[in-house]
């Protein structure tokens, strides 16, 4: 469940970039409000309009909902949820660099100098969308991929989303299969947890995308007795109920591949008959 740091999320991303930029700006504005000589930005009306007031306000309450209900549940307290509310990240960094800059910075003449003052009112931003962990969340660095490529010529099982997406693009030397275990993940034992990805590709499924490689955990062990295990923390609970606890399978973990998302390797031997791990 998130935090009470958390609520800071969606106005910067969880990006410290964003936030140390805010920050500074906040900084200066108070500064100027403090000291009447450092004063040199536009000062007229009000910092807020009525109509950015009320978007604020909305998205405030919508946040706050989000929050809310990831406390009980499922939480969805997650950036991509909250994306619209960086709305108000851009109407009050621009609010306070009006107040910040000197009036004929804040209201450039012409084209040239609307472009220079933009260029550079957005570096910042651009800076810590190229900068930040975004790329690596997302997409595996090189050297992991190339590490994976170099396992054993058996399936990879993955136990969750990105993994199989992105290395089943990347990695061509390598069947690539996806876990559906709606039994033990909706199990009344298992804690509350976000399923989206799992329904997602569930419904990918039905919709005759990749039938043979998006598998029940039976059909997947019913099929073949070796296999990679690609998981990550959360599914490691899984992994000690369904194999490591299972007479019938070898579970050894593989040497560690270059870090991405925590991810770790299992090599799935089945040694002799026995029950299904599912």
């Amino acid at each position: 469940s998130p935090g009470l740091d958390d609520l800071v999320t969606g106005l910067t991303l969880s990006s410290p970039a964003v936030t140390g930029v805010l920050a500074f700006v906040l900084f200066l504005y108070l500064l100027g409000r403090w000291i009447p000589a450092l004063r040199t930005g536009d000062r007229s009306g009000p910092l807020l309009p009525r109509s950015v007031a009320v978007l604020l306000a909305c998205e405030a309450a919508a946040m706050l909902a989000i929050f809310l209900k990831s406390q009980v549940g499922a939480p969805i307290f997650r950036e991509r949820y909250l994306l619209p509310v960086t709305l108000s990240t851009t109407l009050l960094f621009v609010l306070l660099l009006m107040r910040v800059l000197p009036r004929a910075w804040s209201k450039p003449r012409g084209l040239p100098a609307t472009l220079l003052l933009s260029s550079v009112a957005l570096a910042p931003l651009a800076a810590s969308a190229f900068l930040r962990e975004m790329n690596e969340v997302v997409y595996p660095p090189k050297a992991f991929v190339a590490a994976a490529s170099a396992l054993p010529q058996i399936p990879i099982l993955a136990t969750h989303f990105p993994a199989y997406n992105v290395l089943s693009h990347y990695d061509h030397t390598h069947t690539y299969l996806y876990l559906l275990d709606w039994q033990y993940d909706l199990a009344p034992s298992r804690p509350a947890s976000d399923l989206s990805a799992e329904r997602l590709m569930e419904n990918v499924k039905r919709a005759g995308f990749e039938t043979g490689s998006i598998l029940s955990c039976h059909e997947i062990f019913a099929r073949y007795s070796d296999l990679i295990l690609i998981t990550e923390p959360r599914r490691e609970p899984w992994l000690h109920d369904r194999l490591l606890a299972n007479p019938a399978y070898e579970v050894k973990k593989l040497p560690a591949l270059p870090e991405w998302r925590s991810a770790s390797f299992w090599s799935i031997h089945r040694t002799h008959s026995g029950p299904p791990p599912c």
